[in-house]
């Protein structure tokens, strides 16, 4: 469910009282989510914080050191960026957490063949251009595809399982 759409908080209250599996939101609107009673974290598994040096460098950082407060004991805490410029230990201390540091420099992504692939296509095509990748072996190994919305991803996950 993303709750970074621009819609009522009746709406949104109403669609996170299906409890969605997932959940997408700003540290901000999560924040206000959490505190009003419309949402909560008594079940959840993992708390992902993506652009973590963002969030940190911003004023996120404050509505995260909230939400990491009220989480139950034994959440998985994972703060991800491609470019953390800020001093890990800022990091590390929002969540309390010991990060593990992961640096791919451009001579490792070479040696362990990291590629970046990127196709523009019409909306039409896009199922089409999934299922002749995946059908005609193009994509060697593992890989990430990203996509608009939580929504789409499941409509992914069905598609890849029935077709693939």
């Amino acid at each position: 469910m993303n709750l970074t759409r621009n819609e009522a908080e009746s709406v949104q209250r109403a669609r996170l009282a299906n409890f969605p599996d997932i959940v997408v939101a700003t540290p901000g609107r999560a924040c206000a989510n959490i505190t009003s009673g419309a949402f909560s974290l008594d079940h959840i598994a993992q708390l992902v914080i993506d652009e973590a040096d963002l969030v940190v460098s911003y004023e996120g950082v404050d509505d995260v050191k909230t939400i990491a407060r009220l989480l139950p004991t034994g959440v998985q805490k994972i703060m991800l960026s491609a470019t953390l410029q800020t001093d890990v230990e800022a990091v590390r201390s929002v969540l309390d957490i010991d990060p593990t540091v992961i640096e791919v420099d451009e001579k490792e992504a070479e040696a362990n063949k990291i590629t970046q692939h990127v196709i523009h296509c019409a909306e039409i095509d896009k199922w089409l251009v999934i299922y002749a990748i995946f059908k005609l072996k193009l994509v060697k190994g593992k890989c990430l595809v990203f996509v608009h919305d939580v929504e789409r991803s499941y409509r992914l996950k069905l598609f890849l399982v029935c077709v693939c």
